[in-house]
């Protein structure tokens, strides 16, 4: 069973997405995430063009991290494993037990909350889970995927621009003080020489860079 999405939807999500299926027989129902749905969009049909039709498939375990194939109609389909928790009818009114799910889908709507805000900052770098447990918190290393494209060129000045001015501003601050590694000591006359480069193609950086000139 798949579910079919609008790519105007996708291209503009902007709240986690969770689906889920019933299971009538066993008065359940189970609930998956959609993470790497962001994959589909970002890396769009083989890295050419966006899909013509993308399909979220629950319970279609990927061979290949981070689940997503693309149909040589042009297609993708966006496969979500297994569930991320399982509830039944009984689980419902177990206060312990609604705790714990609660617990497991924080971590779940974490991860795909980093991820929007980082696509609508123009940061597109996209991580997810490597390995996990049906109703179980999430646990060990995540994985990550960057995508680019040259039309996210002025983003991608921008806040390159606000990084650097941001650590820039850090490190001045604790100029002198022995918690400052050798290692930023050394760095900090490229940085330096990087944002000289960045107030050329930004200059209200200048408003907003301590002590760069001096």
């Amino acid at each position: 069973m798949c579910r079919v999405l609008t790519n105007h939807r996708i291209m503009h999500q902007e709240n986690p997405l969770l689906i889920c299926v019933a299971d009538r027989g066993a008065s359940a129902m189970d609930v998956y995430s959609t993470w790497n749905l962001i994959c589909a969009v970002q890396g769009g049909w083989k890295g050419q063009s966006p899909a013509n039709c993308i399909r979220l498939c629950p319970a279609e375990i990927p061979t290949q991290w981070p689940g997503v194939r693309d149909n040589p109609d042009g297609s993708q389909d966006v496969l979500l494993g297994k569930p991320i928790i399982r509830v039944t009818h009984d689980q419902v009114f177990d206060e312990n037990s609604t705790e714990a799910t609660a617990e497991v889908l924080e971590g779940w709507v974490a991860i795909d909350g980093e991820n929007i805000v980082n696509r609508h900052a123009g940061m597109n770098w996209v991580v997810g889970p490597l390995a996990y447990q049906t109703s179980e918190r999430l646990a060990g290393a995540h994985g990550g995927i960057f995508y680019w494209h040259p039309q996210n060129l002025h983003k991608c000045i921008t806040n390159l621009g606000r990084s650097a001015t941001a650590l820039w501003n850090v490190l001045k601050t604790l100029e002198g003080q022995t918690a400052m590694q050798e290692t930023w000591k050394t760095g900090m006359p490229c940085l330096k020489e990087l944002l000289i480069w960045m107030r050329q193609l930004d200059p209200n950086l200048g408003a907003f860079v301590r002590s760069l000139d001096n």
